[in-house]
């Protein structure tokens, strides 16, 4: 992605596992992501912030409550320059 406001929608309920890179510039990106699937996101940003408030945070790691307890998994690596991640369980 490059700059501006961007939304990826993954909150589909996906039958198999399924991994996902995301490179952004700058600006917010917002991450849908689904509530009955195991989700497991790891985020970083160069300068910037990111919110995650139905998901659990340890270090850059951040999970939904059906991690590790659902089949499929879905696996998110997100690569941010400058800006926003809104992680948003749908």
């Amino acid at each position: 992605l490059g700059a501006g406001q961007n939304t990826i929608d993954l909150s589909g309920n996906g039958t198999q596992d399924l991994d996902v890179s995301i490179d952004s510039g700058a600006g917010t990106v917002k991450v849908l992501l689904p509530k009955d699937v195991g989700v497991r996101v790891e985020a970083s940003t160069g300068v910037g912030t990111i919110t995650a408030p139905d998901l659990t945070k340890d270090g850059d790691v951040y999970t939904n409550d059906a991690y590790g307890k659902t089949d499929p998994t879905l696996r998110v690596k997100i690569d941010a320059g400058v800006g926003t991640i809104n992680l948003e369980t749908k």
